[in-house]
């Protein structure tokens, strides 16, 4: 069985935008500001081998809300509120010729229409939307030789962005009474797809501590926690990566409900610790030594949670001059 990876296509993408900021004094020690970017991404799939393209173009008001209090010198209150995004774009391949003509055969090959369904389904998919609702404290104590933050957060997106990977087996010179595009053996084609999968929302807690001992020497520590979770979210490449009986369909897709399950591709928890020195060695010298230790908690490689990267701890140390 061959293995095939279609994928040919070449994306430019073009920002234009407007920023803009307002700032008031609500009194002397509560400030707030309201910052704003209208913007428009211009996103062209072309095709490497054929003259076929598609455009897609997302308009959006990105806003960032931000007040704080300044209590006294050393001790500072904030809050924001912010939206993100990524533009909507397409699979460009779901429109090529020989790529349709080839699902349209594979389809045929088994006896439905699922291949021809999932180009026709997921050929575009839309603006992913970011909102974060943060709250924080900065800090210093012992005449500012100790330094802190902390903050809490949560965030939600809608129409997150997920690649999914669709399989299409090809069982080989004829099947179903149909020849194959030319291939003498089996082959498994392989289809990186963005699709528009669903839902993800969390909270999270970061914070850090800096430590000036003495002139030459200081520490740190920071500690950090992501508990972001797929609060709707529909998988729909389960059935052909992993075989799974599908639970809901999106746009007729079927796919595997894993809604509460753990975000992927991050760890949940971190922790990082550094020390480092340093001293004039000349009058026009100075030299440092610097060492870091960083841990961090398993992360799941896949939205259904069923495969990850072990927890692991690094330490580094350099100097110089």
């Amino acid at each position: 069985t061959a293995n095939i990876v279609l994928g040919e296509t070449a994306q430019k993408t073009t920002n234009k935008g407007i920023f803009f900021a307002a700032f008031y004094d609500i009194t002397k020690d509560i400030n707030a500001s309201f910052e704003g970017r209208i913007q428009n991404d211009d996103v062209t799939n072309s095709s490497i081998i054929d003259d076929i393209s598609r455009n897609s173009s997302t308009n959006s008001f990105l806003p960032r809300l931000a007040i704080s209090w300044t209590v006294n010198e050393d001790i500072n209150f904030y809050g924001q509120i912010s939206k993100g995004n990524n533009p909507a774009g397409s699979n460009l391949n779901n429109l090529l010729p020989d790529f349709k003509a080839t699902a349209g055969l594979v389809d045929a090959r088994n006896g439905n229409t699922r291949v021809s369904d999932i180009l026709e389904a997921f050929t575009d998919y839309e603006e992913e939307i970011i909102w974060t609702y943060e709250i924080g404290l900065k800090g210093s104590l012992l005449n500012k030789s100790l330094r802190y933050t902390t903050a809490l957060y949560y965030t939600n997106w809608t129409n997150a962005l997920n690649v999914a990977t669709f399989n299409w087996f090809d069982g080989g010179p004829e099947h179903n009474g149909i020849p194959d595009a030319g291939y003498a053996f089996p082959v498994n084609y392989i289809i990186p797809e963005t699709i528009n999968a669903g839902k993800i929302s969390g909270w999270g807690w970061e914070g850090d501590v800096i430590y000036n001992l003495t002139e030459n020497f200081d520490m740190s520590v920071a500690l950090s926690y992501v508990g972001n979770e797929y609060t709707e979210y529909c998988s729909v490449d389960s059935q052909d990566v992993y075989g799974l009986a599908a639970t809901g369909d999106i746009d007729g897709i079927p796919c595997v409900d894993i809604a509460g399950n753990i975000q992927s591709g991050l760890s949940q928890k971190s922790a990082t610790l550094s020390a480092s020195y340093h001293r004039e060695l000349t009058n026009n010298m100075e030299g440092y030594i610097r060492a870091d230790a960083r841990w961090a908690s398993k992360q799941y490689i896949d939205p259904l949670n069923l495969g990850w990267i072990p927890s692991y701890a690094k330490a580094n140390i350099r100097a110089g001059i």
